[in-house]
């Protein structure tokens, strides 16, 4: 391997991110909960948005195949992270994520992106469209709201400032986080919801405040999990353009989403807020015409006509979706789902009902079109504001309007109280006052996946646990993208306690997520070129026994291998051509690799001229002369890369970061155009193409080797030493062996084993020298309880005694052909654990690592060292 230094980057700028998902199934539902649904206009279609940032379109029966399954039409791949919101324009779909951007897609095409929007600095939550102006809004945090031209897919700029050019300009409006916004039919209005607790409707041409509505008294959003609420928005009618809105961020709980719908006239607002209420607004009067208290937690999803605006649907936390009669206040609870609401969609003919919730499968619930008694179906118009008055009413007139439970239940409805106060003591003096749930089960469901909710990373940093939704625990290999064992339902915790293995401490080379319901994890530079691991344990048992293997290394060359080989045939046609090429470069990449062994020993070299180079020289000649080497280095004949991803659906690739847009694609689906430094990193191709990436200093580590006092062993004239992080201390074992060796004194190995498999190997290898009496003479303690019993799990270290016979020689006199003993704070230290195993479960401290030698006594008594997995 070459070193480019230890961050290759321009000064200032951050490295994109590499990012890699293991998908677990190719079934073609999500596995994730859902955040938007949308119905086509003729009932024909079904997108669906997911937090496992994918996007699908479903072609719905006809009328007279109601019960039968949606079947997948197309995936639209190209976001990042999760999708939260989607708006329909004619033939263009438009989704929006929490990677900053808007996506344009083709709506009838097989899921073709047509142009990726960036203007965002943070999360975008939320969209409103207008289809006859082509005009779309987008809301997110930081206070940013934003008019995009939908036929030049372009952001729009009608501001204007100073002369007569036009350009953005800042609006006064929403300064907290946006999570609703609405347009009306016209596309010149713009209003947003955010977590003031307020609704502002904003000139977005001058970037004044038009009108700010007070009345709930929590954050007034979309629907979102764990916070607060949709929006259905309609504002008055005021000329206006565009705007961007800026403001402070404020951010807590998960993710968000939704849109705000607008009535045609533009003159009402349905607003849902955390406060577990619906307000009904007149944006003219600028009051609150009603408050409708009909969910008993936060309002998440709001769906109403903007034609009619008679009928709201609303669902939320309490899992409960209700209809309500805006003119007869009368609400009626519809169904209840498993988990909390996030978004609704009405067929066109308005006999069914999709529900979107936090779960991967989305529901399809029939709607019954009969009213209860009272109920308006008209359109709310003036007469009827006139005729409802402001919000407050005395409560004795309010009490009036509440029927008889007998009524009630005839009317399948209730009225809806004003205050929260009076829902509460609906539901505390009984089931008698709340109706029952018209739809007991939904008509048919999209099942999904269950999402994975929690990952382990275990020591080896190789291997993975995850359970999914269901309790279902599997270990994953990230090497190989596979599950290499199903443990079934069970706890985690408990799994991960029982294959605890301490013997290696490796440095963290990704950071993983299951935040889009599978296992995902990223590798940045240089931190994921700071871990090596031998190449025997990983499974190459024809492997030299101190060949080193990267993580950071081979796993990129493991992702982009088909990027790499279409590169080359792209750019060495000839070569190609010999059919020969592919074998070549990487013949040509193991021989640049074997010319840099003495680097993996020496350590990160400093370029030339550069401040460092002097203390770095004299670090490597410590190094060279004092250095433990573990021979490691080269590829020693192994492929490249040593890791071969087996899982049976391709890992997706994704990059994120820096100032390109993010992008995801199939790790089969390259065909070589991706240009270096272009859409790959440049980090990434160096290190692809040329095996050239930045070697740390974190690759070695530093520790003191002395003699335990009265032992009757010499100090080394050099004690202060430097060694590979994955060194062995059998290795350093050796080393002192070596030394005294060189002094007169011999000593032999007695190793100790943490793992019984080690043990067992060292025997074998013994006999295999011609040590077979020797090792069936050795008595061996057999496994003892190194006292980590304490966490619910016991571990055994393996005692292997010499057979020595007579009294221990005086220390002045050290005893020829004795057994060596390594200890660490007064511990015996297994053979079998890397230094920096040593140093993160024995030694314990941030300091230099101190390691003593000394002859081990017969049947004397050892202190084991105790270890007890991480809580």
């Amino acid at each position: 391997m070459q070193s480019g230094g230890y961050n290759s980057s321009p000064k200032g700028r951050k490295e994109r991110k590499v990012s890699f998902l293991f998908r677990r199934s190719d079934t073609p539902h999500h596995c994730a909960g859902i955040n938007s649904v949308l119905v086509s206009e003729s009932g024909q279609q079904l997108w669906t948005a997911s937090r496992d940032s994918l996007v699908k379109r479903w072609a719905l029966s006809s009328a007279d195949q109601q019960q039968q399954q949606p079947s997948l039409e197309a995936d639209y791949e190209g976001h990042v992270d999760w999708v939260n919101d989607l708006a329909l324009l004619g033939d263009l779909l438009v989704s929006c994520s929490n990677d900053r951007t808007l996506r344009v897609w083709s709506a009838a095409k097989e899921g073709r992106c047509l142009a990726t929007l960036r203007s965002h600095s943070d999360y975008v939550t939320c969209m409103a469209a207008s289809p006859a102006a082509g005009r779309l809004a987008s809301g997110g945090l930081r206070g940013e709201v934003m008019l995009w031209d939908m036929a030049a897919l372009k952001q729009v700029l009608l501001a204007p400032q100073d002369g007569p050019a036009f350009g953005p300009r800042k609006a006064e409006g929403v300064r907290e986080s946006v999570y609703a916004v609405g347009m009306d039919a016209r596309g010149v209005l713009v209003a947003a919801g955010s977590t003031e607790s307020s609704i502002r409707i904003v000139d977005a041409r001058s970037g004044d405040k038009v009108v700010q509505l007070k009345g709930h008294t929590d954050n007034v959003r979309c629907a979102g999990l764990g916070l607060t609420v949709g929006l259905v928005a309609c504002p008055v009618v005021v000329p206006l353009g565009v705007g961007r809105v800026s403001g402070e961020l404020e951010l807590g709980g998960e993710v968000w989403q939704r849109a705000l719908a607008l009535n045609a006239e533009g003159t009402l607002l349905l607003s849902g807020s955390s406060d577990h209420t619906l307000r009904l607004w007149d944006l003219g009067q600028q009051r609150c015409l009603h408050t409708f208290a009909v969910h008993t937690d936060s309002v998440w999803a709001l769906h109403v006509d903007p034609a009619a605006f008679a009928v709201a649907y609303s669902g939320g936390r309490d899992k409960a979706v209700y209809r309500t009669h805006l003119g007869s206040r009368t609400s009626e609870l519809l169904l209840l789902e498993s988990q909390p609401v996030i978004k609704l969609a009405v067929s066109p003919a308005a006999d069914s009902l999709w529900v979107a919730t936090s779960s991967s499968s989305i529901n399809k619930w029939a709607l019954d079109s009969q009213q209860p008694p009272g109920a308006a179906t008209a359109p709310w118009g003036q007469q009827q504001r006139q005729q409802a008055g402001v919000e407050q009413q005395p409560q004795q007139q309010q009490q009036q309007q509440q029927p008889s439970a007998p009524q009630q239940q005839q009317r399948r409805g209730f009225i809806a109280p004003h205050t929260t106060i009076l829902r509460a003591r609906m539901v505390f003096e009984g089931g008698a006052l709340l109706p029952s749930p018209q739809q007991l089960r939904p008509a048919l469901s999209l099942r999904g996946l269950p999402p994975l909710r929690q990952a382990s990373v275990l020591t080896d940093r190789r291997h993975v646990l995850t359970q999914d939704e269901e309790g279902r625990v599997q270990l994953w290999d990230i090497t190989a993208g596979a599950v290499v064992q199903d443990f079934g339902r069970c706890s985690l915790k408990d799994v991960e306690r029982d294959l605890f293995q301490p013997t290696h401490s490796v440095s963290a080379w990704f950071t993983l997520d299951t935040k889009l319901g599978n296992l995902a994890g990223h590798m940045e530079t240089p931190q994921c070129f700071l871990a090596e691991v031998y190449a025997q344990d990983l499974g190459f048992g024809e492997a030299p026994v101190d060949l080193k293997i990267n993580f950071g290394e081979h796993m990129l060359r493991a992702l982009f291998r088909s990027w790499a080989e279409r590169w080359a045939e792209r750019h060495f046609p000839q070569s190609v051509a010999d059919s020969q090429r592919g074998v070549g470069l990487e013949e040509q990449q193991q021989q640049q690799q074997h010319g840099q062994a003495a680097g993996d020993v020496v350590g990160e070299a400093s370029s030339p001229g550069s401040p460092a180079e002097q203390q770095q020289k004299q670090d490597e000649r410590m190094t060279e002369a004092n250095g433990v080497d573990d021979g490691g280095g080269g590829t020693g004949g192994l492929p490249l890369p040593a890791f071969r991803i087996a899982s049976r659906v391709p890992p997706v690739i994704m990059v994120s970061g820096g100032d390109s847009a993010p992008w995801r694609r199939s790790m089969h689906d390259f065909d070589g155009s991706e240009s270096e430094g272009g859409m790959i990193p440049q980090w990434v191709a160096d290190c692809v193409l040329r095996g050239t990436y930045p070697i740390g200093r974190e690759l070695k580590i530093a520790f003191q080797l002395f003699p335990i006092e009265g032992c009757g062993l010499p100090s080394m004239l050099q004690s202060k030493l430097n060694a590979p992080r994955v060194l062995r201390v059998n290795k350093v074992a050796d080393y002192v062996i070596k030394k005294m060796g060189d002094q007169g004194i011999n000593l032999r190995e007695e190793p100790l084993f943490w793992d019984a498999s080690k043990q067992q190997e060292w025997e074998a290898q013994q006999a295999a020298a011609g040590g077979a009496a020797a090792a069936a003479g050795s008595g061996s303690a057999g496994p003892s309880s190194n006292g980590s019993s304490g966490g619910g799990s016991r571990f055994s270290i393996r005692q292997l005694y010499g057979g020595i016979g007579g009294a221990a020689a005086p220390p002045s006199q050290p005893q020829q052909d004795a057994p060596l003993l390594i200890t660490c704070n007064g511990m015996v230290v297994p053979w079998d654990f890397s230094l920096a195993a040593v140093k993160q479960w024995i030694w314990k401290r941030s300091d230099d690592l101190v390691l003593h030698y000394s002859i081990r006594e017969p049947h004397s008594p050892l202190r084991l060292p105790k270890i007890r997995p991480p809580a």
